[in-house]
């Protein structure tokens, strides 16, 4: 298996790919990147295609917009997601259902077929010499503001069963005792970092300093991709859980007594309940297996 492509150090690479490549890295975490890619092999390059850039001396680009910035259009992304809940035609089904995506994509090729904006993304038979059964196209759509839109939401989440990564337990502006949990976990692991991670005001509300910590976080375990702190994800709790298990958790105050209680009896459980081939132990430990 070959490890995916991390979206955001493609060169030229369009904000708005770059924001699907890196949303669908981490919705599918153990997909291989055999056939992923953006710019254009030789083959390419002597045709027009979507992934030779634009504004740029001898290149032969599908499309030509009105600013001087090179850019690439589309991508390619392995078909193999390893996810036992969904496959990539789920993933195609779901995207051109999605309200506003012609506002991301042009077409999408996958499997013998094209679904493209001219066509209200309906699926067609694709006749061109390399029929997509190993990877998905994704051609992104002709504009500026398609270029520059790293802001849509895909809601990889709602394909198959999510994994681990994609599921959201907070998202900001929440508020209340299960944001007191969290603000709790981080600060007790904060110092297990050098240097270690800001600390957070235990005040209940899902604001910018929490979503920064979050961020912080998500950097100091290796995650890829562009990740914005705008909510918890399944996969960053279980790195907190993760590095919770090896800490002593200190009883400062009942608050973080109860915390400590929640975290093992809720959070923990919330985890079996929810993600694909995972098994978690409640017995006391907070170790996290997955298999």
């Amino acid at each position: 298996m070959v490890r995916p492509v991390n979206w955001t150090n493609v060169p030229n690479l369009t904000k708005n790919l770059r924001n699907f490549g890196t949303q669908f890295n981490v919705r599918y975490l153990k997909r291989d990147g055999a056939s992923d890619g953006a710019w254009g092999d030789e083959a390419h390059r002597l045709r027009r295609s979507g992934h030779n850039p634009d504004d740029t001396s001898g290149s032969l680009p599908e499309f030509e917009d009105a600013d001087k910035v090179p850019e690439i259009r589309a991508i390619d992304v392995d078909k193999t997601l390893n996810d036992p809940t969904s496959n990539f035609q789920d993933v195609v089904n779901h995207l051109i259902s999605l309200p506003k995506i012609d506002t991301q994509f042009r077409y999408i090729i996958y499997n013998h077929k094209i679904y493209h904006v001219n066509n209200d993304f309906k699926p067609v038979a694709y006749t061109g010499s390399d029929p997509h059964t190993e990877h998905g196209h994704l051609s992104g759509a002709w504009s500026d503001k398609a270029d520059n839109d790293g802001s849509f939401d895909f809601q990889l989440e709602k394909v198959g069963k999510p994994a681990v990564a994609a599921v959201p337990l907070l998202s900001k502006n929440d508020t209340g005792e299960t944001v007191v949990y969290w603000q709790y976990v981080h600060n007790v692991v904060r110092n297990m970092f050098t240097p270690p991670l800001p600390a957070l005001t235990i005040d209940g509300i899902y604001g910018p300093s929490m979503a920064a910590g979050f961020v912080e976080m998500w950097k100091r375990v290796g995650t890829p991709g562009d990740f914005k702190g705008d909510f918890l994800p399944g996969w960053l709790a279980l790195k907190y859980q993760q590095t919770l298990a090896k800490v002593s958790v200190p009883t400062v105050s009942p608050i973080d007594a109860d915390a400590a209680t929640v975290i093992k009896n809720t959070v923990e459980q919330w985890l079996v309940n929810n993600v694909v081939g995972l098994d978690v132990n409640v017995a006391g430990t907070g170790k996290v297996i997955i298999k």
